[in-house]
């Protein structure tokens, strides 16, 4: 069962810029080593849907599992170029966008 809502929190990796890359290229280690039969691979995932604490669980795969954290890590990365942008920081065109969303259709918002 993945757990995303009862993971520990205040932990190095959520502190310590050092710890979150180590462990960054940790998992990024293991996913290039990954048995790709892996992906199939049935899990449940427990998530918590309102603030009393009510969980459900859904089914799900690896691979769906996978896409999810690329496509929250992703927003993350919106969240932050935005940040970056009201400093004065420029960022790649593609940095936090999702691979789906046309540049053009982008540059046209921003140009309204």
């Amino acid at each position: 069962i993945v757990e995303y809502d009862r993971r520990h929190r205040g932990t190095d990796v959520e502190t310590c810029r050092a710890a979150a890359v180590h462990r960054a290229c940790e998992l990024l280690q293991q996913l290039t080593v990954l048995d790709h039969s892996m992906l199939d691979e049935p899990l449940l995932v427990e998530t918590q849907i309102d603030p009393s604490g009510a969980m459900i669980l859904t089914r799900s795969t690896v691979c769906r599992e996978v896409a999810f954290v690329i496509s929250h890590t992703i927003h993350h990365n919106a969240i932050v170029a935005q940040l970056l942008a009201g400093r004065g920081v420029t960022l790649g065109a593609r940095f936090g966008v999702a691979p789906a969303t046309p540049l053009e259709s982008q540059t046209a918002a921003c140009a309204r």
